[in-house]
C-alpha cells in the first residue's frame, strides 16, 4: 500500500468538511436573510407556546402557525409533528430570540454530525435507523441525526 494514501485520503477529507461548512454557513446566512422557511422554526413555535405556559399549543395548527409567523414569513404551515417529549429537546431553543436560536441549532447539529464523523473514522459502528422515517419523508424534514 503507498504510504502517502492515508495522507491523501485525510486531505480530501478536511478540504470536504471545509466546503461543507461553506455551504451551511452560507445557507444559514441565506435562510435569515431572506427568511427562507427551515424546519427549525417549527421546533422554535412549539418552544415558544411551551414556554407561555401552553404546551398542547404546539399541536394546533392555528396558534403554531401564528407563532411560527411571528419569527419568519413562511409559505404554508410546518407543524410540530412530534411526540410531546421531544418538546424537552425543542424547549431551550424558545428562550432566544428566532436567529441566534437557529445559529445554535445548526451549530448543535454540525458538533453531533462531526462527533458522529469522528466515531467513524475510530471504526465504530454508527446506525442510521430512524423510527420516524414515514414522518421525515411525509413532512420532507432533512434530518440526518
Amino acid at each position: 500500500m503507498d504510504p502517502m494514501l492515508p495522507s491523501l485520503f485525510d486531505r480530501a477529507v478536511k478540504i470536504a468538511a471545509i466546503l461543507a461548512m461553506f455551504v451551511i454557513m452560507s445557507a444559514i446566512a441565506t435562510n435569515l436573510r431572506y427568511n427562507l422557511q427551515t424546519d427549525f422554526v417549527s421546533f422554535w413555535a412549539a418552544a415558544k407556546l411551551a414556554l407561555a405556559g401552553a404546551p398542547v399549543a404546539a399541536y394546533d395548527l392555528d396558534l403554531h402557525r401564528s407563532m411560527e409567523m411571528a419569527a419568519v414569513a413562511i409559505d404554508g404551515t410546518i407543524p410540530f409533528t412530534y411526540s410531546p417529549p421531544y418538546l424537552f429537546a425543542v424547549f431551550p431553543f424558545g428562550l432566544l430570540p428566532f436567529a441566534p436560536a437557529h445559529a445554535v441549532w445548526v451549530g448543535t447539529t454540525l458538533s453531533a454530525l462531526c462527533r458522529r464523523y469522528a466515531q467513524a473514522r475510530a471504526g465504530r459502528r454508527i446506525s442510521c435507523d430512524r423510527i420516524s422515517a414515514r414522518s421525515d419523508i411525509r413532512y420532507r424534514r432533512n434530518s440526518v441525526l
